[in-house]
């Protein structure tokens, strides 16, 4: 009986007292890898850690008024190995935040308004069987979105959606000569 000896491990907090809310979420996870092919010399999937940090905040000013904070990161690595004689390390490292404000009105009208980060990084690289650097590669994008929207209840089918917003996006990576406009 083969194993790929892999682990999850979750914890899951949270609490709330008055109008203060919290919840974190914390995530480990392992492998040593599996391979389907026993015929080359690379695995399927090579070994990998990576883990999760998640946590929320709310809290109500008012029962109008409702603020959410939420805050995630993610990193990962694993062994890559592209031939018998090139190996190296693949890392992640993304995270993003959510800060969110709801207000209602009355029962017909309420407003959102919402600014989301986020950040993904991607970096690679391979070393020949001397140590020497044989290839290295990056990845590197962040988003940024506001919106402020507001909706009117005509009816329990029927609904006014209207908002404006901002999106702004960044890209680099190695492959690129030049910049993306």
């Amino acid at each position: 009986l083969d194993t790929f000896n892999s682990h999850d491990l979750n914890i899951n907090l949270s609490s709330k007292k008055k109008k203060l809310g919290i919840i974190l979420f914390i995530n480990k996870h392992t492998s040593d890898g599996y391979d389907l092919l026993s015929d080359d010399f690379q695995q399927t999937v090579e070994p990998f850690k990576d883990y999760t940090l998640n946590t929320k905040l709310t809290y109500s000013f008012s029962e109008k008024t409702l603020l959410t904070v939420s805050i995630r990161n993610y990193l990962e690595t694993q062994n890559n190995v592209a031939s018998k004689s090139l190996a190296g390390k693949s890392e992640i490292n993304e995270w993003n935040n959510l800060f969110k404000i709801n207000h209602f009105f009355n029962k017909k009208f309420e407003s959102t308004f919402e600014f989301y980060i986020t950040k993904y990084q991607a970096e690679e690289y391979l070393n020949d069987l001397n140590g020497n650097l044989f290839s290295k590669n990056y990845f590197d994008q962040a988003l940024l979105k506001s919106e402020l929207r507001s909706a009117f209840s005509i009816n329990k089918k029927h609904a006014v959606i209207g908002g404006i917003g901002l999106t702004s996006e960044q890209i680099d990576r190695m492959d690129f000569i030049d910049a993306p406009k």
